[in-house]
């Protein structure tokens, strides 16, 4: 399919941040929903190591539909698959 892109005019349909106050680490679409891992502030008594957490994003909408907490922090960025 052809696309002009010079005059395409993206708009940014809502916008999101972690609520834990962290950095998005990794974003995955698959159908309508966008999948995020997000990286919690890093912890103070383990410097380098990280939790995550994988949120799955109403693709339309922005809204959470599920998340999950990985269980034990990790020192390298949260691998996510869809």
């Amino acid at each position: 399919v052809a696309a002009d892109v010079a005059h395409a005019k993206p708009e940014v349909a809502w916008a999101w941040k972690p609520p834990h106050g962290g950095r998005v680490d990794q974003v995955r679409i698959a159908g309508r929903t966008v999948f995020v891992a997000a990286m919690a502030a890093p912890l103070a008594d383990a410097p380098g190591w990280e939790h995550a957490t994988i949120y799955a994003l109403d693709a339309d909408t922005g809204r959470v539909a599920a998340s999950r907490a990985l269980p034990d922090p990790a020192p390298v960025a949260a691998m996510l698959t869809a």
